[in-house]
């Protein structure tokens, strides 16, 4: 397994792997991911004070990754949306998410994800799926 990441990535767990399989990839909570996603979903960040399902994204904003969660679901009903695992400023690279499509981005080994509308205030509807 790499050690560095372009992304920030959650701490893996620490002693025997072993109770993980070895092969099997975990959440931020330290779960295993065995094939089936979610046991319920989640419209807000993980921060003391949590950014919401729908949001307006203009400038570029941080959303703290909860622990326990496996996708990030988007759905942008006005301008597109830039997202972005690894620059907070969302100037290179990010994906374009364009309105009325809604777009799933497996995030359990993230801790953040940098959003920032493109030619406009995007109104995002977002969740977590969570495991």
């Amino acid at each position: 397994m790499p050690t560095t990441y372009t992304f920030t990535q959650k701490p893996m767990p620490g002693g025997n792997l072993s109770s993980h399989f070895n092969t099997l990839a975990v959440d931020g909570a330290h779960q295993v991911l065995q094939g089936i996603i979610g046991s319920g979903f989640q419209t807000q960040d993980a921060t003391a004070t949590p950014l919401v399902s729908p949001l307006s994204v203009s400038t570029a904003i941080t959303l703290n990754v909860p622990d326990s969660a496996a996708e990030f679901n988007v759905l942008v009903t006005t301008a597109p949306l830039l997202v972005s695992e690894s620059k907070s400023d969302v100037s290179t690279n990010y994906v374009s998410v364009p309105t009325g499509m809604l777009i799933t981005f497996d995030v359990a080994k993230l801790s953040k994800l940098y959003l920032k509308g493109s030619g406009g205030t995007a109104v995002v509807s977002f969740w977590f799926n969570i495991i």
